[in-house]
């Protein structure tokens, strides 16, 4: 039976490989806590930011989302997927995030940034 301080120990272990930019080894980490605490939306988050430094943006999506089943209306959650889509080029879908977290929190102060981010790219894609 796992513990919840398994589940502390593992998210250590994953933060402390994460920080010496062993981003591999910490996502394996995050995925042994999210075996303990499959609904610790920091494990989630912490996970899908590393994947995101890593380039893998679906990945970092899908750790995203599994954080709004949790709390949908997670401001933070969503500039971070729309941050994913601009790396992906997805950039109609990265303004239609930003806007969705900016209607949640108006606060919010990456969502702007990544907005005009968004709209300055999508203005000078080739694909347009």
């Amino acid at each position: 039976m796992a513990y919840r301080g398994d589940l502390d120990a593992w998210y250590n272990k994953g933060y402390a490989l994460k920080e010496q930019g062993k981003l591999d080894q910490a996502i394996a980490a995050f995925d042994k806590a999210l075996e303990v605490g499959p609904d610790d939306a920091r494990i989630w988050t912490i996970k899908g930011n590393t994947h995101l430094e890593l380039c893998q943006y679906e990945k970092a999506i899908d750790a995203y989302n599994h954080v709004l089943i949790m709390y949908p209306d997670n401001a933070d959650t969503i500039v971070n997927i729309a941050s994913a889509l601009i790396e992906m080029g997805k950039y109609d879908e990265a303004i239609a995030e930003c806007n969705r977290a900016l209607e949640i929190d108006p606060e919010n102060y990456l969502a702007p940034v990544f907005l005009e981010q968004a709209k300055e790219k999508a203005n000078y894609s080739p694909l347009k």
